[in-house]
This record gives structure tokens, C-alpha cells and sequence, in this order.
């Protein structure tokens, strides 16, 4: 789960692990967010990381 409402820790982006995709999406119904999987999260990441450089 990516960049929730919700704010847990102090680090950026947010990321919530789940062990069952079903309760990640009903996590995001309830908070926002997006669910991902492990290659889509480090995409993500890593185009955030570009972006925020330039």
C-alpha cells in the first residue's frame, strides 16, 4: 500500500505491507492510497526519487 492518509512513522514515501491483497484493498477503501505490487512500488520509488532531483 503507497501514500495512505493515514500517516504512520516519519519516513516518505509511506509504505504499508500486507500479507493478503484483500486487506490491503480494503485498507485503501478506508485511507486512501494505492496498492502495488513489489516491482510496481520500486518504480514508483525510484521515479520519485528522479523526479525530485531535478
Amino acid at each position: 500500500m503507497f501514500d495512505s492518509s493515514i500517516k504512520v512513522g516519519c519516513c516518505m514515501p509511506q509504505i504499508l505491507t500486507f500479507g493478503n491483497k484483500e486487506y490491503a484493498d480494503k485498507f485503501v477503501q478506508a485511507f486512501g492510497g494505492e496498492v502495488l505490487d513489489f516491482q510496481e512500488t520500486l518504480d514508483k520509488i525510484c521515479n520519485k526519487q528522479v523526479r525530485g532531483k531535478r
